[in-house]
């Protein structure tokens, strides 16, 4: 006896979260997805997506919840305290998923109602520092480390944000991209970071973390071309 069609897609789909259209290209329809749906066999995670009840992904298992919802949001990016906690440069325990979206785009009535578990953003910029990632079986966009540490000192508290520095600056060094973060808040006008790396490269900064030779070579060549500064 040859395999159902839901089989079929649960053994394609491979523990993913899917779309009405994903599941059509293994015939199974809309009718269909309703009915495993009521019978318990399929999850709707949102209008048009789903995921199998025994969903389970070893990798990036914590972030399962997060990435599964940002499916469900269209043009989401993940962002703050989620991608911070992502890229492991904060100490704050996500209580919420935060996302970026669009200003055009509306959220879905299932996720607006959800307001303790979603947060929502829109910020202007949607394009600078944001890449694809795949997180816990899915293929998302998500804010990048420099974007993540900008973006917290526009939308969260200051201790928050230095906070976020500081895990960042406290990186291996090949994680450090200091050119990538000074470029960044130049693009964002996240004028604090600015002031704060300045502040560390002419070791002023007492209260702030401390800086790694490269990262302080570095500093100077950005300071020194930029407009902005003058050392």
């Amino acid at each position: 006896m040859g395999k159902s069609k839901i089989d079929i897609l649960k053994n394609e789909i491979r523990g993913k979260c899917f779309s009405t259209k994903e599941a059509g290209v293994y015939k199974v329809s809309p009718r269909m997805l309703s009915f495993y749906v009521k019978k318990g066999e399929l999850e709707r995670v949102s209008r048009g997506y789903y995921i199998f009840p025994e969903f389970e992904s070893d990798e990036d298992f914590q972030f399962s919840d997060m990435a599964v919802n940002s499916k469900g949001i269209k043009e989401s990016v993940i962002c703050l305290i989620s991608a911070l906690s992502y890229w492991d440069i904060t100490d704050e325990i996500p209580r919420s998923h935060w996302f970026a979206i669009p200003n055009n785009y509306s959220i879905p009535k299932d996720k607006d109602k959800d307001k303790d578990k979603i947060q929502i953003i829109r910020p202007r910029n949607l394009t600078s520092g944001v890449i694809w990632k795949k997180i816990a079986g899915q293929t998302v966009r998500i804010t990048t480390p420099e974007r993540s540490v900008c973006d917290a000192f526009k939308y969260l508290d200051e201790e928050t944000a230095i906070t976020s520095l500081r895990y960042y600056l406290d990186q291996d060094e090949e994680k450090v991209r200091i050119n990538d973060l000074l470029e960044m808040a130049s693009k964002l006008r996240s004028p604090k970071v600015v002031e704060i790396i300045k502040e560390l490269t002419i070791a002023k900064a007492k209260d702030y973390p401390s800086i790694k030779k490269s990262v302080f070579q570095d500093s100077i060549k950005w300071l020194s071309k930029s407009d902005e500064v003058v050392i």
